[in-house]
């Protein structure tokens, strides 16, 4: 009866952590799928939509090498970025040395949405895969 009860566990463990497995690739897989425009940025009750002659400006670019851009004020900023132990946030590391983390919020085929923190202000953004 406890060997039963062993291979039991043993099969749900690993079924979890192949699960788990398989969720990280999958969202790795979509945010790698494109280039990332910012469509509107939300900070306290204050929310721009980012108009979409300036969205060539603003967007965000993950690799599945652990690359990552960004383009801000005429500006692309390289470095690397990488899924938290949480899973729930993504930790980047800047050309600078600087770490930022973002929370994320929402992820799917369409539309991405981060939170960090930035001066002590929480911000919002939402990003999207269209011009």
């Amino acid at each position: 009866m406890k060997l039963k009860f062993l291979i039991l566990s043993l099969i749900i463990l690993c079924t979890g952590i192949l699960n788990d497995a398989t969720i990280q690739e999958d969202k790795t897989s979509i945010l790698c799928s494109g280039k990332w425009y910012i469509s509107s940025m939300q900070s306290g009750e204050m929310t721009i939509e980012v108009p979409d002659d300036k969205r060539d400006n603003m967007w965000m670019n993950f690799f599945k090498d652990g690359k990552h851009e960004v383009m801000a004020s005429g500006n692309i900023k390289k470095g690397s970025w990488k899924f938290s132990k949480n899973k729930d946030s993504l930790v980047f590391n800047t050309q600078g040395g600087e770490i930022k983390y973002m929370k994320l919020r929402g992820l799917n085929k369409k539309e991405l949405k981060l939170t960090f923190v930035d001066g002590g202000e929480k911000i919002n953004i939402s990003l999207d895969q269209n011009k």
